[in-house]
């Protein structure tokens, strides 16, 4: 079955000494399924090597010669330290020639009822702008960190406060020209999660660009 193609997989991976995995996948439109289906979702659940997802353009051309340019990277983060663990894999496969966005797309907020809304309007909008300044910080203290490890490394940064995330990531790499989105996610109950929640499953079906997967062991 698909479960056991994926494990035959993930362990030749082990055996080999694989430092990546790559895998072609299909989809018709955002947020739908890899044509891969559960294959693509167990290898990422049970692997705990980088995944590097290639969706093929239409009739695009593969030159096998040559060399595949990932020159702006996004990075998604949540503020944690095993989301960071994305950083040396994303380094490994754009170097310093590529140009870093560190992004943090910030919670929705809750709305727990119609007469609440009101009441609670200025209080959440004071507690999302603390939000977004403390995002914010975390993201330039992680950048600086970056940059004292290798000053040639091109790092900015990206808060998003929309209530979509995905939406929002997925706007932002399509409006800015993105390569590559790298992002670490664990497996729950089957399931791909990022740090952030249900993010990533949006993510690896509605992006028109590569995306790096990496679940720390």
């Amino acid at each position: 079955g698909r479960a056991g193609i994926a494990n035959e997989i993930v362990q030749h991976a082990y055996d080999t000494g694989t430092e990546l995995i790559v895998m072609t996948t299909h989809g018709y439109g955002r947020f739908k399924r890899f044509w891969l289906g559960s294959v693509a979702d167990a290898v990422i659940r049970l692997c705990r090597i980088p995944v590097l997802l290639m969706r093929p353009r239409d009739q695009a051309r593969i030159g096998l010669k040559d060399e595949p340019q990932f020159r702006n990277i996004l990075i998604l983060l949540d503020g944690s330290s095993v989301a960071e663990s994305i950083f040396d894999h994303a380094f490994a496969i754009g170097g310093t020639a590529a140009q870093y966005t560190l992004f943090h797309a910030l919670p929705l907020m809750p709305v727990y009822s119609a007469e609440f809304v009101m009441a609670a309007a200025a209080v959440n909008g004071e507690l999302r702008v603390a939000q977004r300044q403390s995002a914010q910080a975390t993201l330039d203290q992680a950048a600086t960190r970056l940059r004292q490890h290798d000053a040639r490394l091109q790092v900015r940064t990206e808060v998003s406060s929309d209530d979509f995330a995905a939406g929002a990531i997925l706007d932002y790499a399509e409006q800015n020209h993105v390569d590559l989105i790298a992002l670490t996610t664990h497996g729950a109950g089957g399931v791909v999660r990022l740090m952030l929640g249900s993010v990533a499953d949006k993510i690896t079906r509605g992006a028109e660009v590569p995306v790096l997967l990496y679940r720390p062991a």
